[in-house]
């Protein structure tokens, strides 16, 4: 939760004085909070127990939790040499 708030203090102060830096900082805290949030979420639903349609169980959560965590990173990489240019 601190680490949100200072994110916000430092997408504010980015803007405001037009700090790259600052936004790329800011940027790093929001793609490691929403980590965090994707892994909880696929660690939660990969303890669901197999079913006859699921006959693995939702063990591959935790895979796709990865698939979509590393395209945030991608997509956060582009828009920040966007910006930086």
């Amino acid at each position: 939760m601190i680490a949100l708030i200072f994110m916000v203090v430092e997408i504010v102060g980015g803007i405001a004085t037009n700090s790259v830096a600052l936004l790329s900082d800011a940027v790093h805290m929001a793609a490691d909070s929403s980590a965090y949030l994707i892994a909880v979420i696929a660690a939660r639903m990969a303890l669901r127990p197999a079913t006859a349609m699921r006959t693995y169980g939702w063990a591959r959560a935790e895979i796709l939790a990865a698939l979509i965590n590393g395209g945030l990173l991608v997509a956060l990489s582009i828009g920040l040499a966007v910006e930086a240019t």
